[in-house]
């Protein structure tokens, strides 16, 4: 079978889940798997099933066209892709969930209360839609190649210790909105850098007078600055991130987010603590849940807005737009666990399997998985539970002070709310971290966990290179280093597991050279620099990271010389002249715009303005002017 899609496809052959892919690429140059499905088949009836998510928006991974999936079967007869394959969108998958990060997509929210089995041979598909065929004309992959790396591992590995942490009281409500639509239309080709000026609007109703802790995600760029009724709040550090003690008297509150500047990532996050009487109705008019949003106030008119403490007061010149509901999460898994608070702490040592008792409400049990050390990949569990039983999970990396030290910037999460019995998951998203931690709640009978496992889904070769000596301390730099190496090592070197998997270029040439050492195979640098390469037909030198939505506008880190000194290395490792030869033309053609930028400089600079420039290696024939942009 040779299949691939955009973004991501999940291969099951009779309900048994099979590969993961294609490898990042551009949408003219784009991947493809093959696999020898023969093994998985019977006699008689079988059922292929693919699930692909598009993820709708660009990311640090892959440029945004649209949603499809390429497959074709070998057997007696060639099965394609056409009309007769039947679709259907997932509802499993909550679609309105917040970005994980500016670098990745959505955050995972799965309901398998609305799973029905699809996967399985006696799966009825009557009422499912036929596909719709692409026209030749419109289909935006071309190139179609086979992945020259290896496909990923996929190692079990259980936690090492589990610890039951104690019982906490769940939030009540999470403030949360994603902007990019409001901000820049229907563009959702690039990732959310440029500038921002809009004015934010919702109402908190407090049914009782009380203090509470409002707490903020510290987003990667500028965050706006928050009102309530009329009153700028001020933010001090807190144990993660900042946060602001208010007082509220029972009624209703206007809430107002000012967020102008600079901006990376367009999705706020907001979360109360310290009461369960809030709730959070729409910003004017509407009684349901909900943001109303201002773009491009003028000066008057956010002065006015900004000192608003009803929306009655608001001014009446603004254009307000009622933010969709796919666009306002019901719930940031990661913020929901952060603002869970301690009632009754322990630190007791715990074996599988797990007994969850039924707990009051708003009140969850807490666990934490310790793997030893970083792990990166699918996380898949085995439990008995009630209907509508809810599992969070959130990976991290450390403890801090017997406390669980959370990434910042990035939503390491994932939500399962269970049907009823026994029930087995695997995520559909690759995690790296140390520590897991799982908070059960909203269970009204008793839950049983019998297994955490974590898939292990790296780079999946044999390692050559050795390192020992009579230093102990040295041997295990070795032996961390060269874990650490295989932990970033996808279908091109990454730049991490947990935060963004993303292909830094400079980072790329540090970590080839590693790798060279201790795996020997040249595919996956060969591959990373194919990857760099093609990205000189998007723009005219190689980015900073690639294949990315940042590339739209060059407003962006740019990598000079990197693949010159990645194409050395690997000749120097593997003496390949066939691939010296192939990759040969795409530096000579950023070496010829470098030359020309240089000669059209009047003192022969080279100038680029509107990036940050990097030069990675020795002298460069030309040198590197920053410019008023860095």
């Amino acid at each position: 079978m040779h299949i691939s899609a955009d973004a991501r496809y999940y291969l099951y052959v009779n309900g048994v889940r099979l590969g993961y892919g294609p490898a990042r690429g551009y949408p003219y140059r784009y991947h493809y798997d093959n696999y020898d499905i023969a093994e998985h088949l019977r006699i008689g009836k079988n059922v292929v099933a693919v699930m692909v998510n598009h993820w709708g928006e660009g990311t640090f991974h892959q440029l945004v066209v649209r949603g499809g999936l390429l497959r074709q079967i070998d057997m007696d007869d060639i099965i394609v892709s056409d009309a007769r394959w039947r679709v259907r969108r997932n509802t499993a998958y909550r679609q309105n969930t917040p970005r994980i990060s500016i670098q990745l997509p959505w955050e995972e929210q799965f309901d398998a209360r609305l799973a029905d089995g699809w996967t399985d041979i006696d799966f009825d598909d009557a009422e499912w839609d036929s596909a719709v065929e692409i026209p030749p004309a419109d289909v935006p992959w071309s190139g179609l190649t086979a992945r020259r790396v290896p496909l990923l591992g996929n190692e079990p590995i259980q936690p090492t210790s589990i610890t039951d942490t104690g019982i906490v009281r769940l939030p009540t409500l999470i403030l949360a909105g994603h902007l990019h639509p409001y901000i820049l239309g229907a563009d959702n080709t690039a990732v959310g850098i440029g500038t921002v000026d809009a004015l934010l609007v919702t109402r908190l109703q407090a049914s009782v007078s009380g203090t509470i802790v409002l707490k903020k995600r510290a987003n990667y760029g500028g965050l706006p600055t928050v009102y309530l009724d009329g009153q700028k709040l001020t933010w001090e550090s807190g144990q993660i991130e900042p946060q602001a003690l208010i007082s509220l008297t029972a009624g209703e509150h206007l809430l107002l987010l000012d967020w102008k500047g600079m901006i990376f990532e367009t999705d706020f996050r907001h979360q109360p603590a310290g009461s369960s009487d809030l709730q959070l109705r729409a910003g004017l008019d509407s009684e349901d849940r909900g943001w109303q949003v201002s773009v491009n106030p003028s000066d008057d008119e956010r002065q006015a807005a900004l000192a608003a403490t009803h929306s009655e007061l608001l001014p009446p010149t603004l254009h307000w737009t009622v933010m969709q509901p796919l666009d306002v999460p019901d719930i940031d898994v990661q913020r929901f666990v952060m603002s869970s608070e301690p009632l009754e702490h322990t630190s007791a040592a715990v074996s599988l399997p797990l007994a969850v008792s039924v707990k009051a409400p708003q009140h969850g049990q807490q666990f934490i998985f310790d793997f030893g050390r970083e792990v990166l990949g699918w996380t898949e569990f085995d439990v008995d539970a009630p209907t509508g039983a809810i599992l969070d999970f959130v990976g991290f990396e450390i403890m801090q002070s017997q406390a669980p030290g959370y990434s910042l910037g990035v939503d390491n999460s994932f939500r399962y709310t269970c049907r009823a019995g026994r029930q087995t998951y695997r995520s559909i998203f690759r995690r790296g971290f140390r520590y897991l931690l799982l908070s059960v709640h909203d269970a009204d009978q008793p839950v049983t966990v019998h297994r955490v496992t974590l898939h292990q889904a790296t780079y999946d070769q044999p390692v050559i290179g050795r390192f020992q000596c009579s230093d102990p301390r040295l041997n295990q730099i070795w032996d961390m280093c060269a874990y650490a190496e295989r932990l970033c090592s996808d279908d091109v070197f990454s730049a991490d597991g947990a935060y963004e998997q993303a292909l830094w270029v400079g980072d790329a040439y540090a970590q080839q050279l590693i790798h060279q050492v201790i795996y020997s195979d040249p595919s996956l640098p060969e591959n990373t620099l194919r990857v760099v390469a093609d990205s000189l037909r998007s723009t005219p030198i190689v980015n900073s990271q690639v294949p990315s939505a940042w590339e739209k506008s060059l407003d962006a880190k740019l990598e000079l010389a990197v693949g010159d000194w990645l194409l050395y290395a690997l000749f120097f490792f593997n003496a390949d002249s066939k691939f010296a030869q192939e990759i040969y033309p795409a530096l000579a053609q950023q070496a010829e715009f470098a030359l020309a930028r240089c000669k059209a400089h009047r003192l022969g600079l080279f100038s680029l303005e509107g990036c940050w420039h990097f030069s990675i290696g020795q002298t460069l024939t030309a040198s590197i002017s920053m410019t008023s942009a860095n």
